[in-house]
């Protein structure tokens, strides 16, 4: 599949979300705004820092081979790069609509039905576990260091979907580009309504009594919960609120970031493995999600990542000459 089939394929979709949206929206009567300029400002800053590290790999090229003038290796560097680059620039503006129509469509989550679904989910937990997920977790120490890490997940996303941009046109770049919107749209927007949940950091706010007030989550995880509360009550749509743990979009673009690492090299896979384990087991440990919910995302991301192969798929049947019509 070519770049511009995947691109065409996530404008039709993220399409599709914003029409839903709005009619959401609309019967609703939600008027908030979507943080669109925020996140716009989030991904300039972002497109500014990768052209930068460009710049100082054509600069440090310039040193190694005792180059006349820097500038001239830089101009060419970007001149080489400018298919990509506009490409990268394209991907990373779909990504920024699909972060804002997710944060902006969870805001109207507790509009459309109560958090029903926590009860079942940390009662799954305990029937499968024989207690609650986070007390398992934090028998082992380094809260603090957890939370940090935790918080790495954006960049961590962020960095590998810019990495997979730039790579080669193939059907592995395709698969990665097209899957990383699936999951968003199937997996974020559209599975946080089936079961509506708040997670174990929220249990006890929702009415749902003190099984989890032995969290006493650390102080990144602590302040980000107050913030998200805050909005949650007054229904205000700002960057990264929302309230949804069902299912974990965390684990479910950690699921991602592995599924596209692996497609790259198995070194890569193994990093993003051990990365990803890592969210997972802070997920639960920081009481941000039940267990389920992580397996939950991890599933979807995995049938979202297998679904993005059917144009590939398709492609191929009608080059060996069946009737089958190419999704472009």
């Amino acid at each position: 599949m070519r770049d511009q089939d995947w691109m065409a394929l996530a404008v039709r979709l993220i399409a599709i979300q914003i029409v839903g949206g709005v009619i959401l929206a609309f019967s609703l009567g939600f008027a908030q705004e979507p943080p669109l300029l925020v996140y716009a400002a989030s991904g300039f800053a972002f497109s500014v820092i990768t052209v930068g590290v460009f710049i100082l790999i054509d600069t440090y090229a310039c040193w190694r081979e005792n180059g006349a003038s820097a500038l001239s290796y830089i101009v060419a560097g970007l001149q080489r790069r400018k298919h990509k680059l506009r490409l990268a620039g394209a991907g990373l503006t779909l990504a920024i609509v699909q972060l804002t129509i997710l944060t902006w469509t969870k805001g109207t989550l507790p509009l459309v039905q109560d958090f029903w679904a926590d009860p079942y989910l940390a009662e799954f937990d305990r029937m499968i576990l024989g207690t609650d997920a986070f007390r398992l977790a934090q028998l082992l120490p380094g809260g603090a260091l957890i939370d940090r890490h935790y918080n790495t997940w954006f960049p961590w996303l962020a960095v590998v979907f810019t990495m997979n941009l730039f790579r080669d046109p193939s059907d592995k770049k395709s698969q990665a580009a097209l899957s990383f919107f699936l999951t968003f749209a199937l997996v974020g927007v559209l599975g946080m309504f089936l079961m509506p949940s708040g997670g174990p950091i929220f249990y006890e706010r929702l009415g749902y009594g003190d099984q989890f007030a032995g969290l006493n989550p650390p102080q990144i995880s602590s302040m980000a919960s107050d913030y998200l509360w805050a909005k949650h009550n007054h229904l205000v749509v700002d960057v990264a609120s929302g309230i949804s743990a069902m299912p974990s979009m965390h684990i479910a673009m950690a699921m991602w970031t592995y599924l596209t690492l692996m497609s790259i090299s198995r070194r890569a896979g193994v990093v993003g493995a051990i990365y990803g384990i890592l969210i997972l087991f802070g997920s639960v440990y920081l009481g941000w999600h039940y267990l389920s919910d992580g397996i939950a995302g991890a599933l979807g991301a995995l049938g979202c990542w297998h679904l993005a192969r059917v144009p590939n798929r398709r492609r191929v049947d009608a080059q060996d000459g069946e009737p089958v019509t190419v999704l472009r």
